[in-house]
């Protein structure tokens, strides 16, 4: 017995599949964008921690507490 193929719910397939892919490449993009800002906003307060004369150790501590603030923002 040959299966009767429903053209209609591969077309809805292939648009399911198309429409995952897009998403997919989306949020790929806007990842890569939030990262590229974040390194801007990691060197742009690192340059005005350099300029208010605070220790490496004083820079690398400010840049944990704003990552992790980032990250508890962001899952919120």
């Amino acid at each position: 017995m040959t299966k009767v193929r429903n053209p209609q719910k591969e077309e809805s397939k292939a648009i399911t599949l198309g429409l995952n892919r897009q998403t997919k490449l989306l949020f790929l993009l806007l990842n890569k964008m939030a990262y590229q800002q974040t390194k801007k906003w990691s060197e742009r307060i690192i340059e005005v921690l350099l300029a208010t004369r605070k220790s490496k150790k004083q820079i690398k501590f400010s840049w944990q507490y704003f990552t992790k603030r980032l990250m508890i923002n962001g899952q919120s």
